[in-house]
């Protein structure tokens, strides 16, 4: 069952369900009724699909948000009316700028194994901060909850995209994405193994301000550590350390790298390549939570890109089938070309023809 929140009641309950097709606006008949004049008879529908639940603006004035983004909004020219919705998603309606004029709910889908747990745990934190003098230590606990939280859903979305997309780039961004979250560093690469030099060459990248192009400044000392051992490898330096000091790390003191972590891309065929972070700012150890979530992010790169091998290698099998069918096809027209000149070559009537034709060239 999904529902929309509202606290403050002002619509009159905390908790109003969502079927598979709800309206809201300030029509009587609409499911979800708003009784205020700047909100459209018809402003929104809430609707669910394939995909989870959408949102689609159905109001005279555009004035439906998701996230503080609006919904009905100008892409490449065209004019988009939907926006998909999350657990947790705000969702408004009214103009924000204006005082009295905006209602904020949020979304929540109870389906989402996810949505039980932080909401179960955020209830149990509730208690707690009521019941000692000091609430500090719950809070301290609420952050590392959202946290949590936080990683475990950006990595159900990384799985649903491996299991949905069949475009090894989208699945690999979306890994990059949420390992920039998770680490806070300044890039994030993917870098694959050339089977004919057995150098770690760039594949991916991106960056905090997405504009990242194929980057030179690597560690490719503790990247080739990481696919040579098969195991999660992470330098930090403290500023300002030479190389007399350092080993294993003297790509990161002439990149001015503070923090650099990589991680195996393994399948069941063998090695693939590294996922690769790092940064110029010392983002400190990492705990073992950030690194079981990084290896659960490199296990789904790796099946990305090995599904992606797996279903280029079929594309490039059909292409060759289906070019053998077509030369198959010309073969077998010729030859029923030929076996039809043959039986129009043997009839009477050719044969009169023929013979007309050898005493007109006779006569020229």
């Amino acid at each position: 069952m999904a529902f929309l929140e509202d606290p403050r009641k002002v619509i009159g309950a905390e908790s109003i369900p969502i079927s598979d097709l709800s309206t809201i606006g300030r029509d009587p008949v609409c499911s979800i009724r708003v009784d205020r004049e700047w909100v459209s008879r018809q402003h929104a529908v809430i609707s669910s699909g394939s995909d989870g639940f959408s949102v689609t603006d159905t109001s005279s004035t555009g004035l439906t948000w998701v996230n503080g983004a609006r919904v009905r909004r100008s892409d490449g020219g065209v004019t988009k009316y939907s926006l998909p919705l999350a657990n947790g998603d705000t969702l408004g309606l009214g103009d924000p700028s204006q005082p009295g004029c905006w209602i904020e709910f949020r979304f929540w889908d109870d389906r989402s194994l996810l949505w039980s747990l932080e909401r179960g745990i955020s209830h149990q934190i509730d208690e707690l901060e009521r019941s000692v003098e000091d609430p500090t230590p719950a809070r301290r606990l609420r952050r590392l909850m959202s946290r949590m939280v936080r990683d475990l859903r950006g990595l159900c979305e990384v799985g649903r995209t491996v299991n949905s997309d069949l475009e090894v780039g989208s699945v690999v961004d979306r890994v990059l994405v949420e390992v920039l979250k998770i680490t806070e560093a300044d890039k994030a690469l993917v870098l694959l193994v050339d089977v004919r030099t057995g150098q770690l060459r760039f594949w991916s990248g991106r960056d905090q301000n997405d504009t990242l192009g194929e980057a030179d400044e690597v560690s490719r000392s503790v990247a080739d550590t990481a696919f040579r051992t098969g195991k999660l490898t992470v330098r930090t330096l403290n500023r300002g350390a030479t190389l007399d000091a350092v080993d294993a790390a003297e790509s990161m003191v002439q990149h001015n790298l503070l923090f650099v972590a990589a991680i195996p891309l393994v399948v069941r065929s063998g090695p693939l390549g590294v996922l690769y972070v790092d940064s110029k700012r010392n983002l400190g150890e990492m705990g073992e939570a950030d690194e079981t979530f990084l290896l659960a992010l490199a296990d789904l790169c790796a099946v990305a890109l090995d599904n992606a091998r797996a279903y280029g290698r079929l594309r490039e099998e059909k292409e060759e089938i289906e070019a053998r069918v077509r030369e198959i096809r010309v073969e077998i027209d010729r030859i029923e070309e030929q076996r039809l000149l043959a039986e129009v070559a043997g009839t009477e009537l050719f044969q009169q023809l023929q013979a007309r034709v050898r005493k007109i060239r006779e006569k020229i």
